[in-house]
């Protein structure tokens, strides 16, 4: 499975752009990476091409992974490119940022599963 791995420019060539891209390897799928040398390019060399060029990838691709900033916000490029996944229903799979997670207590934990006791 092919898979486009969508990310803030900031990230490109950084030490989780690779450790990103060797998680998706490890589970089995051919990375599109729109950060690399090649894609960055030849987007250089075509006037406006933009988005374009990166939702013609994406249209090559089965599947979407996609990283927040470290704030867990979508810049307007890796939004733009979820909402083309999106309508063109492919899998979507969120790369996991540990500082957008906001965790229960115990007792929060507890309290919220109140609820659903009966529902499993």
């Amino acid at each position: 499975i092919k898979i486009y791995y969508a990310h803030p420019c900031n990230f490109y060539g950084t030490k989780l752009e690779k450790e990103d891209i060797q998680t998706l390897t490890d589970l089995g799928f051919l990375v599109e990476n729109p950060g690399s040398m090649f894609h960055q390019e030849v987007v250089s060399a075509i006037p406006n091409s933009g988005m374009l060029y990166f939702y013609k990838l994406l249209d090559m691709c089965n599947a979407l992974a996609f990283r927040t900033t470290e704030t867990g916000k979508l810049t307007a490029g890796v939004a733009a490119e979820l909402e083309y996944a999106i309508k063109a229903r492919l899998l979507i799979i969120q790369l996991p940022t540990t500082e957008q997670f906001q965790k229960l207590t115990i007792k929060e934990t507890k309290e919220y599963l109140k609820g659903y006791e009966n529902e499993y």
